[in-house]
């Protein structure tokens, strides 16, 4: 108890931790408890310049008085600033009434706060800037992209973070090399074994043709990415082909998504992004541990719903904003084509449906969601719009839509409350692909 009888700083109506001497470990202090004393001495010290003294308050000791080797004290009050600096406790003290006493600690708090915020900001930024994170904002591609030698489901990814082995740059004379880009359905949601661009490649070859699958595909990525791959990594992979997966679901509102006001921070696109998470799904990271589960739920049913709900605006009748999102997307394919023929490659677009296009009782609860009706949609609409232009344009494309439709009739071809696939559908889209591939004899170069 100090001479005033209040302890630990609450003389000025704070309460706060020692500072620790320099000679006692003060380094050892965390950092945020320091600079929050440090925050709080700052207040009191305004608190000694601005308040009045109180009247009662005796005049300080003469220095060459005997004090005890502290401030002099006079019916019970301490005379002058005196600072106790221990590993225990900081008294700073004052003959005078600080006026107040709430608004100067919410004043520290504000204080400790937005220095606490702006130490969290900056440490976000510079960790991003070594381990970008995809929740942060960034119009660089490769914050989705895995990382070399990654540990997915047991099998490890290639030196450049692609789901696949390592492939020489040079091409072998007799080789036909497949390259294939597109986003998270093309990187892979199930073990490398099971991923359709690993099936294709073992259907090629057990069909006679000596022909390579590269995978180039990057979670999150849209059409611009695509062409971005193939500009910076895939053109000097000397390709004879490239298989451009496009996903219904999301590829078209990838184009252009535009910037919330809380991408302008890193702490609150932290916090958005665990709030959006916490409790919602049951997805674990692709490094963490080795076993895949078919059956495993990635979301809520709830929030899997939700999230379906919000992709239906693509198949809605009438839409501009869908038509604008198309434009850009089909120009943004036009420029993957034009740099496919600079680089002496052929292109094939392969149309993934979105699961509201084949799972009608999903499509029933997202539509009650929306509080729409059946009419108000065309669930082919994205696929015939697309085909049409593909046609114009003379680029050759895939519908798997068709074949999904009708192997989920016996067996589900997409994850429990995830749209992409599970086993059976990558095995139905390679299986596909492969025989359109070996009609397409021109293709395949033979």
């Amino acid at each position: 108890m100090n001479p005033l009888g209040k302890s630990h700083g609450e003389a000025f109506g704070l309460e706060f931790d020692a500072l620790e001497p320099a000679n006692s470990g003060a380094l050892g202090m965390p950092i945020m408890r320091r600079a929050r004393n440090l925050a709080l001495v700052a207040v009191a010290f305004a608190c000694l310049q601005t308040a009045p003294p109180h009247p009662s308050a005796p005049r300080p000791c003469h220095p060459e008085a005997s004090c005890g080797g502290h401030s002099g004290f006079k019916d019970g009050l301490r005379t002058e600033h005196s600072f106790t600096m221990s590993r225990k406790t900081i008294v700073i003290v004052e003959g005078r009434k600080m006026k107040h006493p709430k608004m100067i600690r919410a004043v520290a708090i504000l204080i400790v706060a937005a220095f606490t915020i702006l130490c969290s900001e900056i440490a976000l930024r510079i960790a991003n800037a070594y381990f970008p994170q995809p929740f942060f904002y960034s119009k660089h591609l490769y914050r989705f992209r895995a990382k070399p030698f990654q540990n997915l489901y047991g099998f490890t990814t290639n030196s450049h973070g692609f789901n696949d082995i390592e492939h020489d740059k040079e091409k072998s004379p007799n080789n036909y090399r497949i390259l294939s880009i597109g986003d998270s359905f093309a990187f892979g949601v199930v073990p490398y074994e099971f991923n359709y661009n690993t099936i294709l490649r073992r259907l090629l070859k057990e069909s006679g043709y000596s022909a390579e699958v590269i995978n180039m595909g990057i979670p999150g990525a849209a059409p611009r990415n695509y062409y971005a791959i193939l500009e910076t990594e895939g053109g000097a992979l000397q390709p004879d082909l490239v298989i451009v997966s496009f996903f219904v679901g999301n590829d078209f509102e990838a184009v252009d998504p535009g910037r919330s006001w809380q991408s302008y921070s890193f702490v609150v696109s932290l916090l958005k992004y665990l709030a959006d998470v916490a409790g919602k799904t049951n997805f674990t990271p692709w490094n963490v541990g080795e076993v895949y589960d078919d059956s495993k739920k990635s979301f809520t049913d709830e929030d899997y719903d939700i999230l379906e709900m919000r992709r239906s605006w693509v198949f809605k009748k009438d839409n501009p904003l869908y038509q604008k999102m198309y434009d850009m997307t089909v120009n943004d394919i036009k420029l993957i084509y034009e740099l496919c023929k600079k680089v002496n490659s052929k292109l094939v677009i392969a149309i993934i449906p979105d699961e509201l296009q084949i799972n009608l009782a999903l499509r029933k609860r997202a539509l009650s969601l929306a509080h729409s009706s059946q009419d108000e949609y065309d669930f082919e609409q994205p696929n015939r719009m697309l085909a049409g232009s593909l046609k114009e344009l003379g680029i050759t494309y895939i519908d798997l839509l068709p074949a999904l439709r009708r192997e989920s009739r016996s067996e589900a071809v997409y994850k429990p409350n995830d749209s992409h696939w599970n086993l059976k559908g990558n095995a139905v889209a390679a299986h596909e692909l492969s025989a359109f591939l070996r009609e397409n004899s021109v293709i395949l170069g033979r």
